[in-house]
């Protein structure tokens, strides 16, 4: 059975406190990206069960302007969680570079 062995000499600790950066960040990410998710959701649920009409039937225009207040933070919470994944995905991008790093460093033992 073939396996790779990491020898400690070929490694720089500071590649170490690279790759555990790169981690950590990308837990912190994941967690913002949930959380992020889970408000939009609940911005949209409200808006969904916002009732424009008053009991006697007319228009309400202190729930229009609710609607468009709710419209308007969905548009900007959809911006944030995009600039969230972008910088999710560019956080896998640096970890998985410092990986092909390590993996320079590798050797097959048999």
């Amino acid at each position: 059975m073939q396996q790779l062995e990491l020898f400690s000499s070929n490694i720089e600790q500071s590649l170490v406190k690279k790759i555990k950066y790169w981690r950590n960040k990308i837990r912190i990410d994941e967690k913002n990206i949930y959380r992020r998710e889970k408000n939009k959701r609940q911005t949209q649920i409200k808006l969904s069960l916002l009732r424009l009409k008053n009991d006697k039937g007319t228009d309400s225009l202190s729930s229009y302007r609710e609607k468009k207040r709710l419209s308007k933070i969905i548009e900007l919470q959809e911006k944030l969680l995009s600039i969230t994944y972008e910088l999710y995905f560019d956080s896998l991008i640096q970890l998985n570079n410092l990986y092909y790093k390590l993996n320079l460093k590798l050797r097959l033992v048999l």
